[in-house]
């Protein structure tokens, strides 16, 4: 239950049904370096999310864990942006390494993007 109308939990995006479905019929968002995919839902609570590195960029498998979890700490920095429930993934589109900091901001603007699309009521 949620404690207050507009926090949404953030949780992991698990499962190829629901992977093929957010590919197949989701909206797509670009910054830079990130793509956002994603799909809204009218009931829930939770916002799941999923991270992907291409290994054709990267080949080095520690590369590809590094920018991982660089990204979900910006996931996790801007989840307060969040205000609706949904599917999304974000999948790195560079070609070579950035800081923590331009990942958070780069985050940010997309999720702010999010929401003004979800209030527009844009929804693939």
């Amino acid at each position: 239950m949620l404690t207050n109308k507009n926090e949404v939990s953030l949780r992991r995006l698990k499962g190829k049904k629901r992977i093929e479905h957010l590919f197949r019929v989701g909206a797509v968002l670009h910054s830079k370096h990130l793509l956002l995919r994603y799909l809204y839902f009218d009931q829930g609570d939770s916002f799941q999310l999923g991270v992907s590195v291409a290994k054709r960029s990267f080949n080095r498998a520690h590369d590809r864990n590094r920018i991982k979890r660089q990204m979900r700490e910006a996931l996790w920095a801007n989840k307060n942006l969040l205000t609706s429930s949904g599917l999304g993934m974000f999948v790195f589109k560079g070609r070579v390494q950035v800081k923590t900091e331009v990942l958070i901001s780069e985050c940010e603007e997309l999720f702010k993007r999010l929401s003004k699309n979800n209030t527009t009521g844009d929804n693939a």
